[in-house]
């Protein structure tokens, strides 16, 4: 997959989620002692100051965080952008949609992402 590497930072004005999910597995895959104030931190940081990758363009139909349906016959399509976003040796995957960006897990180490992606793509 080709990778192509962005150059604009999150805005100030944008709202930034962060999933349970991606404080569990930054705790499971990379330090366990962290408490969920400091991975908040290093998300936000990451977001602003991290190396950012284009993975994927996606159309979904009208969904919000709470993962409640537009279930209407006349749907109404939305535009996300799924980002890989390295910082501090740590992978981990945001999605934005307008202005909401939402981090929703973390890979691991840059090495293990890599070696991941070798063996299972």
């Amino acid at each position: 997959m080709r990778k192509e590497k962005l150059n604009q930072n999150v805005n100030s004005k944008q709202v930034i989620l962060i999933s349970r999910h991606a404080i569990e597995r930054y705790k499971e895959r990379i330090c366990v002692e962290s408490n969920d104030d400091e991975i908040r931190r290093f998300y936000i940081n990451g977001l602003k100051y991290g190396r950012k990758y284009e993975k994927k363009y996606s159309f979904v139909n009208n969904i919000d965080f709470n993962n409640n349906y537009n279930n209407h016959g006349n749907s109404i399509f939305t535009y996300i952008r799924k980002i890989t976003i390295i910082y501090n040796n740590v992978v981990f995957l945001a999605i934005i949609e307008k202005n909401i960006t939402k981090v929703i897990t973390c890979y691991g180490t840059l090495r293990y992402y890599n070696w991941y992606n070798k063996r299972y793509a």
